[in-house]
């Protein structure tokens, strides 16, 4: 095929293939196997062929990649998102001031954390999903309750025309006053395409009463938080993005706290970690 051209439109078009194989024997599925041979001579390049070896590292890969996605269709499917409740602590006054409330499965008797769904989750398209299912549990919970809470949202949530018509039929549905809700979006929303449109649904969410995490608090990560009592850089960095904070009128948060007394020192408002309390399916 290599030396014999197509002729289109006048225009020589040469064609290579990349092959599969998988003997037809007593395998139940020699045509899926050879999808995923020929995925794996893809890989290799143009005018290779791969036979089917379900010992491969490549095919096992390939294979628990699926067992992911369709256990977590599985968990959106029959409802098994749930929502979780992280404490918020001032360190001035020692009171919990809000929840971050964080999603969790509850899959086969055992509890999952986002990092084995929310990946697979983007790549079916079911990440606003499952935003809908935190947002919907959540305000059911809060309803009955006086406590501020904050929520992630994500980039797909904001791209989506229904999602701020979703969330205030929510705040009406119960009755959350929504300057009780803090909106943390998970990545960078300013940069790259349809960046106006991420930032107008923003605008109808703040416009509702909601507080945008950017606007009202500077969250620290918990890479500068965790070794932050023996890491010099890490205090640095801490203690100018307080500084910065404070000349904005802007509260702080930190991650992952494990130690306080340096914390207090740096000037952090508010502090979230296991030291406060850990997330669970109700409030401490």
């Amino acid at each position: 095929m290599d030396d014999k051209p197509f002729i289109i439109e006048g225009i020589e078009v040469f064609v290579n293939f990349s092959i599969g194989i998988e003997k037809i024997s007593t395998n139940k599925y020699p045509l899926i196997n050879a999808e995923y041979a020929l995925e794996n001579s893809k890989k290799m390049g143009g005018r290779f062929f791969s036979f089917y070896n379900s010992k491969s590292e490549e095919i096992e890969k390939t294979k628990k990649e699926i067992e992911r996605l369709n256990r977590t269709r599985d968990m959106i499917k029959n409802d098994q998102i749930e929502p979780y409740y992280q404490p918020i602590l001032d360190i001035q006054t020692n009171k919990i001031v809000k929840y971050e409330v964080l999603a969790r499965a509850n899959y086969e008797g055992k509890i999952y954390t986002p990092q084995y769904f929310i990946g697979s989750a983007q790549k079916l398209g079911l990440i606003d999903s499952i935003t809908k299912i935190i947002v919907n549990k959540s305000f059911k919970f809060f309803s009955d309750k006086n406590m501020d809470f904050s929520l992630n949202i994500t980039r797909r949530d904001l791209l989506e025309d229904s999602f701020s018509k979703f969330f205030y039929e929510k705040l009406q549905e119960y009755n959350i006053n929504a300057n009780r809700v803090t909106l943390e979006v998970l990545e960078n929303i300013t940069v790259g395409a349809h960046q106006y449109k991420i930032l107008d649904n923003l605008n109808i969410l703040k416009g509702f009463g909601c507080k945008i995490a950017v606007d009202d608090f500077i969250k620290l990560d918990a890479v500068f938080i965790k070794n932050i009592d023996i890491n010099k850089n890490d205090q640095t960095v801490v203690s100018a993005i307080v500084s910065m904070s404070k000349a904005l009128g802007i509260k702080t948060i930190a991650e992952y706290v494990d130690v306080l007394d340096i914390l207090k020192l740096k000037g952090i408002d508010m502090i979230q970690g296991y030291y406060v309390g850990k997330p669970e399916p109700y409030l401490i």
